[in-house]
């Protein structure tokens, strides 16, 4: 979802643990769109990162 490398979003100087990345995109589906967040978080469970 977030791709390969340590850092998500990332910029020069900064960034944000993938981990807490992927707990951001779910905490976003929640409140956005929590129809999709079993999708999702399967989808997560899945690549094992969640």
């Amino acid at each position: 979802m977030l791709g390969d490398g340590d850092l998500h979003p990332i910029g020069q100087d900064w960034g944000t643990q993938k981990g807490d990345a992927y707990e951001l995109v779910l905490l976003g589906v929640r409140a956005y769109c929590p129809k999709h967040e079993a999708p999702v978080k399967d989808e997560l469970r899945t690549s094992g990162v969640y």
